[in-house]
């Protein structure tokens, strides 16, 4: 039994820990407090094993659990899938675009404007559903190796990214570490005792994201079009 305060290993049947003195609560021992938590001993990172497909689905699947674990091979056959998904998102942007072009040519400007605006929600959507799930997997991932996971906050400043690229490298530490247990709070229970919860949450979120950005985006497009405008009528001088 780990203690949560100093990460110290103790006997099972201790009720304090035998280096800060912190109460032991065993693992199911049930709590009425609004603030309460549950631990799961955490004897692996997954029940499959870690390979392309497996490791994808643990991205999705825990993409808002930041107090478990992930092992090394989980995170980078992870990363790999994320990234050939995101190659996808792209090539999928480009054809709209070209579409778009095509349909502009033809005058089909209502259509333009719905293709145009398809592909900016799923842009979006992909680079929230990227940043949610590359941030808690580095939590977990850092959790492994017996860090706490605001080292994550090294990558928003200069040079983090390769600090926190070298931690996310290490080999897992199971000796003395407190993060074994996972601890999840009622509000992330019934998050995710919810099914389909999380795939709405994201979608809507893209959806605010998107409707923000068109009146940017028809701003910027009348610029360009009274700039180009402005140069032509310069020149006929």
């Amino acid at each position: 039994m780990f203690c949560r305060l100093c990460g110290t290993k103790n006997p099972d049947d201790s009720k304090f820990c035998i280096k800060c003195g912190q109460e032991l609560v065993t693992v199911g021992q049930a709590t009425t407090a609004d603030t309460a938590v549950k631990e799961i001993e955490i004897t692996s990172n997954a029940q499959t094993p870690a390979n392309l497909v497996n490791s994808t689905k643990l991205m999705f699947k825990d993409i808002f659990r930041y107090g478990k674990c992930m092992s090394r091979a989980d995170y980078w056959y992870g990363i790999l899938g994320l990234i050939l998904l995101m190659f996808l998102v792209c090539v999928s942007c480009v054809g709209l675009q070209v579409l778009v072009g095509h349909l502009a040519s033809l005058e089909y400007f209502g259509l333009v404007r719905v293709i145009y605006d398809l592909k900016l929600y799923l842009l979006f959507t992909a680079i929230i559903t990227l940043f949610l799930m590359t941030l808690s997997a580095a939590v977990r991932r850092l959790h492994d190796i017996g860090m706490d996971g605001a080292w994550v906050l090294l990558q928003f400043i200069p040079v983090g990214n390769i600090i926190l690229l070298v931690f996310l490298c290490q080999r897992a530490e199971d000796e003395n570490n407190r993060y074994r247990v996972e601890t999840q709070s009622r509000f992330g229970q019934k998050i995710y005792g919810i099914t389909g919860l999380i795939p709405v949450m994201i979608l809507c979120i893209s959806l605010v994201f998107t409707f923000l950005m068109i009146p940017l985006d028809n701003f910027m497009a009348m610029q360009n079009i009274d700039t180009t405008e402005t140069y032509y009528d310069m020149d006929d001088y």
